[in-house]
């Protein structure tokens, strides 16, 4: 499987960066997490490389602090668009200012950004998932055989060239 995993996701990555793409082998969210600068470095050994695209294009129609896409290849490819809300609960300590802030999340954030992607996800069968943790993150993402690398392709430039 490694011989199909490594070639696939470095030819992936050398056609991005063709097209201008930024790519990075880390985490970028990570990164500017911990305040770390963004490493291209090699792609992990492992069965699941995973590639990072940076600078998605996402609406500021919420208070956003990151986002990132993502590319990992193992016997298929996934594709996550990750957009992650941290500083609306640097200052929030109390059950009830937690659980107000979430709900703002599910009511006023997420459908306009969810609006804006809806007929790239409707068109490549992507879908959506919330997790409330340290920090909000929301994510559409997908999978794709590993011969269909072509349509994640085509995906990330309809991604960035949506308007």
């Amino acid at each position: 499987m490694d011989a199909i995993v490594k070639p696939t996701i470095m030819q992936l990555q050398e056609i991005l960066e063709k097209e201008g793409f930024r790519t990075c082998w880390k985490d970028p969210f990570f990164s500017w997490l911990n305040q770390l600068a963004f490493e291209k470095g090699e792609p992990g050994q492992g069965l699941n490389s995973r590639l990072y695209i940076l600078d998605p294009p996402i609406p500021k129609v919420a208070p956003f602090d990151f986002a990132a896409a993502s590319l990992m290849i193992d016997w298929q490819i996934f594709f996550s668009l990750s957009i992650y809300y941290c500083r609306v609960l640097e200052n929030v300590s109390e059950a009830e200012e937690f659980h107000q802030i979430y709900d703002q999340h599910a009511l006023y954030w997420t459908p306009p950004i969810a609006i804006y992607f809806n007929n790239i996800a409707c068109e490549y069968s992507l879908n959506w998932d919330s997790e409330y943790d340290a920090c909000i993150e929301d994510t559409l993402f997908g999978t794709f055989p590993l011969e269909k690398w072509d349509q994640v392709l085509s995906l990330v430039r309809k991604i960035w060239n949506k308007y």
